[in-house]
């Protein structure tokens, strides 16, 4: 399931159980993230950390209301 998919389904998470939910590694859930963000597709307060801090960061990550248009249709 995508990230955009796993979002609309439950709402914002946050990061470390994000990545728990969605599959493959960090690696690719990081760049799946960066380029949803960088296209405003989701949001998060900061910068997203190393690979290695994922599991331990608790950080929001949402739709925005582009986000969820373009996973509704």
């Amino acid at each position: 399931m995508s990230v955009l998919a796993t979002l609309t389904m439950s709402g914002a998470l946050p990061l470390n159980e994000l990545n728990v939910r969605t599959p493959g590694s960090a690696d690719d859930l990081l760049r799946e993230l960066a380029m949803l963000h960088q296209g405003g597709l989701v949001d998060f307060d900061g910068q997203l950390p190393e690979t290695a801090e994922i599991v331990q960061d608790a950080r929001q990550i949402r739709l925005t209301r582009a986000g969820l248009r373009k996973a509704l249709v």
